[in-house]
């Protein structure tokens, strides 16, 4: 194999030819299939098709033939499950055009006989409750006891209420009442509402009520933080599964006494934990995995540098670690559900180097069966392979990054280096895929990724480690991870650049201003400039007493006390100087980092002569709702780049 590499040019020759950088639009387009679903008795599959307008494909295991298609328009499907082995439910999106774009304007969720075709959309006799939702995709409770009727939440007159609603004729009727803020609602075995949560005006935080059996009134017991995301593993507290017994549900929770969050069996009526059921030896457990049918507990997620899965049932567990060796341990093995007799698994299999398969496993002969890829058009062997790199802190702590090599370089050969610091900061990355990283790499680009202190998934006093520390520690670990590489001969300042979004673009921008003998460039998406204007701008959205804004002065600080501190870690304070070329993109309607971030440092940058160019994004938020926005944005910062750096444009 012969490898070029100039500054504009990077490209492999191998016995098949050349491997020409991915294009944006491969990699950056939506899945060609959205949800895989696997029928009760486990003998057919049904899954969407996102191909132009979508479709949901039924296929027989036995003959791997799709029976039906079930052509669904202009209606893009969320979510798709079996009621039972006749009807499947499915969540669609309502669009609408504006002004030459798209945009989602509502959802309904409705069930189709795949033998007949026959559509029943959910609430279609309750006309009142359509005009007020526009959003009706969330199921509450499939019932399994009950297999015409599911449980669906729904606004109607004073409130958020819980409905039973028929999957044959869509006829509704309200079985619990809520309050305006009631978000979610959570059921026992038998269907009987026991938990809701409630949203806060700050819209950041939901309180946990409880009502125990035989009560009416609901009572208050917890208030969690719910960090700007909406997926559970952002969360220190979260219903996830009924339990057995009189006032026991299953959570995952993060106490703060505890360094890992865990599941643990909770007790509703005294606010206690009863026992911790599913932990994990140095990680967070992230997620819950539960049965769709019934809603019971099977097990859950640990996210190491891999996926991991942890079940109750040990001899499933054993099929797990088995599937783990079948892929070489080098994939991430998601469970999408099975059958109702435990035979089978839909199972996700995704790497840095696998865009993502879908499987079925069949427990009783140990035999898996290829079903499909969910993107298309790919070349494999232009991406590139993820390590996972160790190196030292300064101060001697150990730590990881997750490197990715262009294909077809040595894994010690130079090559230009993009920093990747994420943003955040309490996330992480993980050896996954992710598009960015391999748009970078198929253009010549090595990609850096620190797993920094401050970030999640390393326990509590790992995530804390980065309170107060923005511009300290945190910077100092990435910094860190930098000259690891460079002193092992895998970059050079002249061909490096540092790349970040939200806290990540923070990380640039101020890497770039301080460090600048480590980059030839630096490039902000969303990221944060100003610090008291941050928190300024929290507290004017969140209210001064809000336990957001309480949050935000525990990992930021405070905009008085240090005052002095948040000034000299700005990067706003250091634009009349700035060492470097800039790359400023931002989203115009971002309500976490608010778009004056990036203007303002723009204005300062240009007003003292810096290079820099900016890009804003019409409609969109802190992260692009359009994949097309994606792709405008990967475009700029591939050009961006090359200009700087080298690599292929």
């Amino acid at each position: 194999m012969k490898v070029l590499l100039t500054a504009g040019l990077w490209l492999v020759a191998t016995t098949g030819g050349w491997a020409a950088p991915i294009p944006a639009e491969t990699l950056f387009r939506s899945d060609l299939v959205g949800t895989v679903a696997m029928a009760p008795s486990g003998d057919k599959i049904a899954y969407t098709v996102h191909d132009g307008d979508d479709s949901i494909q039924v296929r027989d295991l036995a003959t791997n033939e799709a029976v039906r298609t079930i052509d669904l328009g202009d209606y893009p499907v969320r979510s798709l499950t079996w009621v039972n082995d006749r009807r499947v439910l499915l969540t669609i999106d309502i669009l609408d055009d504006y002004r030459s774009e798209t945009y989602r304007v509502g959802q309904r969720t409705l069930t189709v006989d795949i033998t007949t075709g026959d559509v029943a959309v959910m609430f279609e006799t309750e006309r009142g409750t359509l005009r007020r939702n526009r959003f009706l995709g969330r199921v509450t409770d499939m019932l399994p006891d009950d297999p015409n009727h599911v449980l669906m939440p729904a606004y109607s007159v004073g409130g958020n209420h819980l409905w039973r609603v028929n999957v044959e004729t869509g006829e509704a009727e309200r079985v619990e009442r809520g309050d305006d803020d009631t978000v979610a609602w959570f059921t026992d075995a038998s269907g009987r509402a026991v938990l809701r949560a409630d949203l806060t005006s700050s819209r950041r935080y939901v309180r946990i009520y409880a009502r125990e059996e035989g009560e009416e009134k609901w009572r208050k017991i917890r208030s969690v933080r719910l960090g700007g995301k909406k997926d559970e593993e952002e969360r220190d507290f979260w219903p996830v599964a009924p339990a057995e017994g009189k006032s026991r549900y299953y959570v995952l929770a993060h106490p703060e006494d505890e360094e890992f969050s865990s599941i643990k069996l909770y007790d509703y009526e005294t606010d206690e934990f009863v026992e911790t059921v599913i932990e994990a030896d140095g990680a967070d457990v992230i997620t819950a995995l539960t049965d769709a049918r019934d809603g019971s507990l099977l097990g859950a997620r640990v996210q190491r540098d891999r996926l991991e899965t942890l079940l109750l049932d040990k001899k499933a567990q054993a099929h797990i670690r088995g599937l783990d060796v079948y892929f070489e341990n080098d994939a991430n093995v998601h469970f999408w559900g099975g059958s109702r007799n435990g035979r089978f698994a839909v199972l996700y299999v995704r790497s840095p180097t696998m865009p993502g398969e879908f499987h079925v496993y069949d427990y009783d002969k140990a035999r898996l069966t290829y079903l499909f890829d969910d993107k298309e058009g790919i070349d494999r062997t232009a991406l590139g392979r993820t390590t996972i790199e160790p190196y030292m802190g300064r101060d001697g702590t150990a730590l990881t990054a997750y490197v990715t090599h262009p294909a077809g370089l040595s894994e010690d050969a130079p090559a230009p280096l993009v920093v990747m610091p994420h943003g955040g900061p309490e996330a992480r990355d993980v050896y996954d895929w992710d598009p960015m990283v391999q748009f970078l790499a198929s253009r010549g680009y090595r990609v850096l990724q620190p797993y920094f202190r401050g970030s999640s998934g390393k326990g509590r006093s790992f995530a804390e480690a980065g309170y107060g520390q923005w511009g300290g520690v945190m910077q100092d670990d990435v910094t860190d991870a930098v000259l690891h590489l460079q002193s092992r001969g895998l970059a050079e300042p002249k061909r490096t650049c540092i790349v970040g979004a939200s806290y990540g673009g923070y990380a640039a921008l101020y890497g770039g201003a301080t460090t600048p003998q480590l980059y030839a460039c630096v490039a902000s998406l969303a990221g944060v400039t100003d610090l008291r204007g941050q928190l300024k701008a929290d507290r004017k959205a969140h209210g001064r007493r809000s336990e957001v804004y309480d949050y935000w002065l525990k990992a930021i600080g405070d905009p008085d006390r240090d005052r002095n501190r948040l000034e000299r870690t700005s990067p706003l304070s250091y634009a009349a100087s700035y060492p470097l070329p800039v790359h400023l993109a931002h989203g115009e309607a971002d309500d976490n980092v608010p778009v004056e971030q990036s203007r303002d440092m723009e204005k300062a940058l240009r007003k003292a002569g810096r290079p820099v160019e900016y890009h804003e994004y019409e409609d969109e938020g802190h992260t692009f709702y359009e994949w097309e926005t994606d792709i405008a944005y990967a475009k700029s910062l591939s050009a961006f780049l090359h200009g700087h750096i080298g690599g292929a444009d």
